[in-house]
């Protein structure tokens, strides 16, 4: 079992474009202890549009991303997917999206994500960051 995928219990976050600049809100809480809503501890967050492209970038400390500490390692993994849509549901249903892997668009399932094995990154001095 791989950090961030604990059965079906797992962390949901939401980035998107809003009048005032990107927000964050955490849908579904892997851990009893942190509530789903709008995430704002140590978080920078930006969505931009160039033409037709849309960049997401998200910048999050790992226990703001889980609810509790979690010190990473190079090897560990972790359950992971996105998925970007145009349009979440509303009376039509989802009109487009996509995704990485599997588990949030047509349900949500734990079991689909994909494992993600963090890797040392070349400008990180610790494995830590």
């Amino acid at each position: 079992l791989a950090f961030g995928q604990a059965g079906a219990r797992f962390n949901e976050f939401g980035i998107s474009l809003t009048p005032t600049g990107s927000s964050i809100w955490k849908w579904i809480a892997q851990t009893e202890d942190t509530a789903p809503g709008a995430v704002t501890e140590g978080v920078e967050s930006a969505v931009r549009r160039d033409g037709n492209k849309t960049y997401y970038e998200v910048k999050m400390p790992w226990k703001t991303m889980f609810g509790y500490d979690y010190t990473p390692k190079a090897g560990d993994y972790l359950g992971f997917t996105y998925a970007v849509n145009d349009n979440d549901a509303d009376a039509d249903g989802r009109r487009l999206g996509i995704q990485y892997a599997g588990g949030i668009i047509g349900g949500k399932n734990a079991n689909l994500f994909g494992k993600m094995q963090l890797i040392k990154g070349q400008d990180n001095e610790s494995e830590g960051e």
